[in-house]
């Protein structure tokens, strides 16, 4: 069902693909032109530099716009002043307008949004200049009308002042009693001063005009220097207002394709150079740790395989012993023995015992009785029987136990050691071992069998197999012996070992069988990982 769900929603995939394609994708080039689509495709870098190129040509222009509007005339001044001020409002409202979804990633409406701010500065900077070549026509005007009262004569006035003050001098140069006679007679002298008066009054009065009218000619002359050094510094600030737009390298299509590449480049380089380090730097660390040897100074005696591994294996009781079998694994028995439920294999390690399906176990007993121990559910399965004598001891995972055999008053004694601060036990994710000591027989189950091997020089083998080992062994992790396996994902980076002993190592033939079809995901993963540190 899985499948065909997938392949189905493959089909509509395809399907919506082809629309956009057909229907979709056609009128977009139509809209874009070749052009357009070239601005789509363009990268940060060919924007930015595009951008600069529009924004030195719009300084150049600049310069060409404030030599001419000084050649302008007033009225043009105004004319082109409006013009401007239009321009200025339409450009406002179309950077006002909102941006389109893909605007921010777009090149084409990046490049054209920016040119219009480009624009909008450039026509600020029109604007100054403009006003200044206004404000310097208005102060030219005012300067021609104060050079026209400056430029007045009054040297007509200067000599009817000058001439009067001559005609009362010389009046007063006669003779008294002819100055008498002439005042009796002709009121001369009066009338001369009045006379003098009245045209030296005209010319003060002309006079202070002209000078008022100079000093305010030198101050128009200073107005228009200053307007012209602003209308200079308006051009300043205009090509200074254009150059501050700018265009920072931004997210488009293309940087966005490149980045996607460039990420899954590192994806998959990623696995790749971990690899790597784990092989040739982290596992050559690993190996060089101290190894794990749990009870090295006890000479344990080697567990004996007593039966070898067969799909199953028949236990017959002697006196005194008792048989403790795993639900699932009692194929066939006496209906003589004893029999019992036995709540847990260990009350002194209860959490183990349940964890790893010890729990609830059948019990029997009795003297020459026989049991046939087989895995009822699993055909993949086989059983074999290890002799633990008294002197002997094991490590074992809880999980392979499937029955044990024991003296009735003498229960299987199990103990627990911890390795937390060894490397080794992180790496294989197992902080916890359990040993198993005699005297007793335990019944082992594994995928196609359990093989039991003797240590000798050192044995290598896969972490999933190992069922169990001598405690005076030293137990390590190695690095896989082949590269190119391990680095194409064939082989796991380390593999168990076992040496500097002369115990036994016990492991399983086929991992993956016993109804195990590989590694369990999920919560069920993280349990298992979970119980495998606590050696269970």
């Amino acid at each position: 069902m899985g499948s065909f769900l997938r392949w189905v929603f493959i089909y509509f995939g395809l399907v919506l693909a082809v629309a956009f394609a057909t229907l979709v994708l056609p009128s977009v080039l139509d809209r874009l032109g070749q052009e357009g689509l070239a601005r789509e495709l363009m990268s940060p870098q060919a924007m930015a530099a595009q951008f600069a190129k529009d924004r030195d040509d719009a300084i150049s222009k600049m310069a060409g716009k404030q030599r001419e509007f000084a050649s302008r005339s007033a009225q043009d001044v105004k004319n082109l002043l409006k013009e401007a001020y239009e321009r200025r409002d339409s450009l406002d409202k179309q950077l006002q307008d909102p941006p389109g979804l893909l605007a921010s990633v777009s090149p084409r409406e990046i490049l054209e949004r920016k040119q219009a701010e480009l624009e909008r500065a450039a026509v600020d900077g029109e604007i100054e200049l403009l006003e200044s070549a206004a404000r310097r026509h208005l102060l030219e005007t005012d300067l021609r009308a104060k050079q026209g009262l400056a430029a007045q004569p009054i040297r007509e006035v200067a000599r009817a002042c000058l001439d009067a003050s001559q005609n009362l001098a010389a009046f007063k140069a006669r003779i008294p009693l002819e100055q008498s006679a002439r005042n009796l007679l002709f009121k001369d002298e009066a009338r001369l001063q009045a006379e003098m008066k009245e045209t030296c009054d005209r010319y003060g009065r002309a006079k202070a005009t002209v000078v008022n009218a100079l000093n305010e000619l030198e101050q128009a002359k200073a107005k228009l220097g200053l307007a012209a050094s602003d209308y200079a510094s308006a051009g300043e600030r205009a090509d200074a207002a254009v150059a501050g737009v700018i265009l920072k390298p931004t997210r488009t299509y293309s940087s966005i394709l490149l980045t996607a590449g460039l990420l899954l480049v590192a994806i998959l380089a990623t696995p790749l150079l971990i690899r790597l380090f784990f092989y040739f730097v982290l596992a050559p660390f690993a190996q060089r740790r101290p190894a794990i040897r749990l009870r090295p100074e006890l000479a344990f005696s080697p567990p004996s395989l007593a039966q070898a591994s067969a799909t199953s294996g028949p236990i017959t009781l002697q006196a005194g012993e008792a048989l403790l079998v795993r639900q699932g694994y009692l194929q066939s028995t006496s209906t003589q023995g004893a029999k019992r439920t036995r709540a847990l294999l260990d009350w002194r390690h209860p959490f183990s015992s349940l964890a790893s399906g010890l729990s609830f176990l059948t019990q029997i007993v009795g003297d020459g009785e026989t049991t046939t121990i087989s895995a009822v559910r699993d055909p993949h399965a086989e059983v074999a029987v290890l002799r633990l004598s008294e002197a002997s001891a094991c490590v074992l995972h809880p999980r392979a136990l499937v029955a044990v055999v024991q003296p009735a008053d003498r229960p299987l004694r199990i103990t627990s050691h911890w390795r937390l601060f060894s490397l080794h036990a992180w790496l294989t994710l197992q902080l916890r071992y359990l040993v198993f000591h005699g005297p007793s027989q335990l019944v082992l189950k594994g995928g196609r069998g359990v093989r039991v091997e003797r240590a000798e020089s050192g044995r290598l083998f896969g972490p999933d197999q190992l069922v169990g080992f001598s405690p005076d062994l030293s137990y390590t992790v190695t690095r896989t012996e082949t590269f190119w396996p391990y680095f194409l994902g064939h082989e796991a980076l380390f593999k168990d070992r076992v040496d500097a002993g002369s115990g036994i190592l016990i492991i399983e033939e086929a991992p993956m069988g016993g109804g195990r079809n590989g590694p369990r995901k999920g919560l069920e993963g993280a349990f298992d990982v979970f119980l495998k540190a606590f050696g269970v």
